[in-house]
């Protein structure tokens, strides 16, 4: 199955809640250079977290594009306080986490975010996305798609360094 897997661009790290957070300038000029690397053309389906950054980047990044269907994904969205529990004394902001709570954080993304991977490839192999030349496209959280890429090549989220292998505005292509 093609995939193409776009990090969404640069948000204010210091923003209240990471799911309302919006593409910084910076962010607005990585997502126009993912429009540019993505081009014309198609995809079956096509997959965004359900924050604002990366509903953002989808309407940029992915302008040019002709797609079938869209999932918007609540699972896909970046790690926050739902992911230690709610804990009362965890600051809203993943970037003022001890790194206890950043590693239990990254514990729990893991968690929902794999099955999300296992759900894209079913449905595509149900609907023949997998044999078909336009396959997927994922917008999400820089960390989200360093994960799923860790996922794509059999790895976990021990593997990941620090910040993953994404960047934001990353536009890859892994291989199968």
């Amino acid at each position: 199955m093609h995939v193409l897997l776009i990090a969404t661009g640069e948000t204010d790290p210091l923003d209240g809640d990471p799911l309302v957070a919006h593409l910084t300038p910076q962010g607005q000029e990585q997502a126009a250079q993912a429009r540019e690397a993505v081009g014309d053309g198609r995809v079956d389906l096509l997959v965004v977290g359900s924050d604002v950054g990366s509903a953002e980047m989808a309407a940029v990044a992915t302008a040019r594009l002709h797609t079938g269907e869209r999932w918007d994904v609540g699972d896909l969205e970046p790690m926050n306080r739902h992911d230690l529990g709610l804990a009362a004394a965890a600051s809203p902001m993943p970037s003022r986490w001890t790194p206890e709570q950043r590693r239990l954080g990254r514990e729990r993304l893991w968690v929902r975010v794999t099955p999300v991977w296992a759900r894209i490839e079913v449905y595509a192999q149900a609907k023949a996305y997998d044999r078909a030349a336009n396959g997927v496209a994922i917008v999400a959280d820089r960390l989200v798609a360093s994960m799923l890429l860790l996922a794509w090549n059999g790895k976990d989220w021990r593997d990941l360094e620090d910040g993953g292998p994404v960047n934001p505005g990353d536009v890859l292509s892994p291989s199968p």
